[in-house]
């Protein structure tokens, strides 16, 4: 008789783990469910939006987002604009990514796939050129500046890109042209504050 009482406590406890077990594993599948609605959706739009103007010395404009939150992304009708001029518009932007990877101390992205954006550049009153100016500084290194964590993306993919130069650009007597139409290109993106560099795997137009 005493050694039952012990038992069935035992299982009494057991049986409640597995029922607080259960309803945790629900409440994830609930959150894990909430989080690929529309409305969720719409709420993770305007939050990349929000920060990315945090950086950004144009605004960050997003007409759609669609996908795995999970997984990856798309993002459609993107624009960057800046005193009512469109600097950047870009149709369809696709993401590749890992939630850790995201979360962790640098950010990493597996792939970004760019579809038809159009791109004008221009010579700001002080001589830089308007896309060089796009990233508000943060960190600053022997003189140079820019956002204080590591980005990498692993792999960025650009088709039937359009890029106009609205002001001219010359070396010596070489002029480059001001316009470039059905530019296609693949290439990589590292930043390590404050350091950026490109590593171009194919590019033609």
């Amino acid at each position: 008789m005493l050694l039952r009482r012990p038992v069935r406590l035992a299982a009494v406890l057991l049986r409640g783990a597995l029922y607080v077990l259960a309803g945790v594993l629900v409440l994830i599948a609930i959150a894990m469910a909430a989080v690929e609605t529309g409305w969720a959706k719409n709420q993770l739009r305007g939050l990349i939006v929000r920060q990315a103007n945090q950086y950004l010395t144009a605004s960050l404009e997003i007409g759609r987002l669609e996908g795995s939150i999970f997984r990856g992304i798309q993002l459609g009708d993107v624009r960057l604009s800046r005193e009512g001029t469109t600097l950047v518009s870009i149709d369809d932007v696709s993401l590749s990514y890992s939630i850790r990877e995201l979360l962790q101390g640098g950010v990493v992205i597996r792939r970004i796939s760019l579809a038809r954006p159009q791109i004008v550049a221009a010579r700001q009153p002080d001589g830089r050129w308007n896309l060089g100016a796009l990233v508000k500084r943060e960190a600053r290194q022997n003189g140079s500046s820019g956002p204080g964590r590591p980005i990498h993306i692993l792999s960025i993919e650009i088709s039937d890109a359009t890029i106009t130069l609205a002001d001219p650009l010359a070396f010596g007597a070489a002029r480059v042209p001001s316009r470039f139409d059905d530019l296609d290109a693949r290439f990589a993106f590292e930043y390590v504050p404050v350091t950026w560099s490109l590593d171009f795997t194919s590019a033609s137009w």
